[in-house]
């Protein structure tokens, strides 16, 4: 009779401690922040800032075509139709349009 209580405590005991562990919060996702000289839609180009999961950094030209942003020249989102380059947000930039445009852009 006693072994049967302690094998029953045992057993409550390990069952609690998996549905803990199965409860644990996931670890939060690594984000990259970018910035991206970036074409809209119309022929305008300029610097957008982006922050996107880390696994997503070398498919971020196909992550934003296509994308709706916000831009300080217009009430309305614009939509991104081309993605010219991307690099680290501290970053220097390959092209000289783009590394001009970086200049010209507020932070």
């Amino acid at each position: 009779m006693k072994y049967k209580k302690l094998a029953l405590v045992l057993l409550s005991g390990f069952i609690l401690q998996t549905n803990v562990m199965a409860k644990q919060p996931e670890k939060k996702e690594t984000k990259s922040e970018l910035k991206c000289h970036v074409e809209l839609v119309g022929g305008r180009d300029i610097i957008h800032f982006a922050k996107v999961p880390t696994k997503k950094v070398s498919s971020i030209a196909h992550v934003l075509t296509g994308t709706k942003i916000k831009t300080g020249f217009s009430k309305k989102q614009q939509t991104i139709y081309k993605v010219n380059e991307c690099v680290g947000l501290n970053d220097k930039f390959i092209t000289g349009v783009a590394k001009q445009r970086d200049e010209d852009t507020a932070r």
